[in-house]
């Protein structure tokens, strides 16, 4: 439990803006402008003077670091050279005209602005603090998105890796265990019984056999391993907690860290929440696949480390094969109706 929660802390924790937001979200914002002699949105970006110097201007009054103007530049010069163009004029080449009077007399758009596409601009704009607001908000919460999707990917592999490491750890109990056991060590248990009957290391050792027997060892139902109830094998009792566990697990890291917002730029208010699903469960989905590849071998090196039968392997091979589908299916779902939405 404490694992779960520290887990969750951790990878749903949202981090902080990059420098280079910005100037994105300012871009983000302006992208729905139409500037007279603008070709085509990319080049309005990269070289239109009217955009340019909004877009400037915007980073004069709401980027208030250095740092987030260079980081700024820095990425628009990249996105530019992307996409084919240069990027026109500078910031420091353009910042002498960036006076507070010249920038007091740009008219202040607004989100009706934005909205009408069909106007076209023959001056330069100031975006309102809301409309550059929004911007770098839907910039940095699907940035943030796709990090936490990835996390949570990784916790595919956190899960798995946790079984496996307590399955070596039973392993190498139940060595040190036989070892101790064994007739070398008969005259030296013996006299550890009469000195310390009830010594740490009987104690742990009736606790660990208590465990194997009634929760290791046992059947799931009934008295029988192996036995097909309704077209299924009965698992070991610990086997089918590990993978009712496991079940649970996929769900809660595929519910939980959504940052639905509106008005957001990219997507609108019932679309949003349907693509976040669409891209974790893709993810996750994918994410289990080299987890289930590795049990199906007959031949995998856990099998040997942990001891335990190629049965128990297959049978969480089975079920990550049921999440993994599962996940793919409501990945299609989710696109499907986000593409509609959209």
């Amino acid at each position: 439990m404490y694992f779960i929660l520290i887990f969750l802390t951790y990878f749903s924790s949202f981090t902080a803006a990059v420098p280079s937001d910005c100037l994105n979200g300012i871009e983000e914002a302006l992208s729905t402008f139409v500037f007279a002699e603008a070709v085509t949105p990319f080049q309005s970006l990269c070289q239109n003077n009217l955009s340019l110097f909004s877009m400037w201007a915007a980073a004069k009054v709401y980027c208030i670091t250095e740092e987030q103007i260079s980081a700024g530049e820095e990425w628009a010069q990249v996105y530019c050279t992307e996409v084919g163009y240069d990027l026109l004029v500078p910031y420091a080449t353009i910042l002498p005209n960036l006076t507070d009077d010249a920038i007091a007399a740009l008219p202040v758009v607004d989100f009706v602005d934005r909205l009408d596409t069909t106007h076209v601009w023959n001056t330069s704009v100031l975006i309102s603090e809301a409309l550059y607001d929004t911007g770098k908000r839907t910039i940095v919460v699907f940035n943030d998105s796709v990090k936490i999707h990835k996390k949570y990917g990784w916790g595919v592999y956190g899960f798995w890796g946790c079984i496996l490491f307590i399955g070596i750890i039973n392993r190498l109990v139940n060595v040190l265990l036989s070892m101790r056991s064994s007739k070398a060590f008969d005259h030296q248990r013996t006299i550890e019984e009469q000195s310390a009957p009830r010594s740490h290391s009987i104690v742990f050792s009736k606790t660990y056999r208590w465990f194997q027997a009634n929760l290791i060892l046992p059947p799931a139902i009934g008295t029988r391993h192996q036995r097909h109830v309704f077209g299924f094998t009965m698992p070991t009792r610990i086997v089918t907690l590990i993978v009712i566990a496991y079940y649970i697990w996929s769900i809660v890291i595929c519910a939980v860290s959504y940052d639905v917002f509106f008005p957001n730029f990219y997507y609108n208010d019932y679309s949003q929440g349907w693509r976040y699903v669409a891209d974790r469960t893709g993810i996750l989905s994918y994410a289990n696949l080299p987890v289930m590849w590795i049990f199906a071998g007959r031949n995998n090196i856990f099998l040997w480390a942990t001891g335990w039968d190629f049965p128990t392997f297959n049978i969480f091979h089975r079920h990550i094969g049921i999440v993994a589908t599962v996940q793919a299916i409501v990945h299609a779902v989710a696109y499907t109706v986000e593409e509609l939405a959209g």
